[in-house]
């Protein structure tokens, strides 16, 4: 089971306890943001996982990620526009998000 955030993970655990199904046993379920409260529910085994999904890390994970065999170091297109390839602008870009 997925949830867009932590916050409805938590609430979704709830309803699963409640509807008699055990969250981590019956049904795996993850969410989206890290905070602590997940944390807490993963340790718990209530939650399968929750990722945190943060542009302030991105730079350092790009600049230290190896190349695939092949490919540029430009980051892909998308539909939002064209690909941004100078880091201070892409660091630009995220601080107005």
């Amino acid at each position: 089971m997925y949830a867009h955030n932590d916050e409805d993970g938590h609430r979704a655990i709830q309803a699963l306890k409640a509807a008699g199904i055990r969250p981590g046993q019956d049904v795996i379920l993850v969410s989206i943001d890290g905070e602590k409260d997940a944390l807490k529910a993963i340790i718990a085994g209530e939650l399968g996982a929750s990722v945190e999904c943060t542009p302030r890390f991105a730079d350092k994970v790009f600049e230290s990620s190896p190349p695939t065999a092949g490919a540029s170091r430009s980051r892909p297109r998308s539909s939002r526009g064209p690909a941004v390839r100078h880091p201070q602008r892409r660091r630009a870009d995220w601080q107005r998000i």
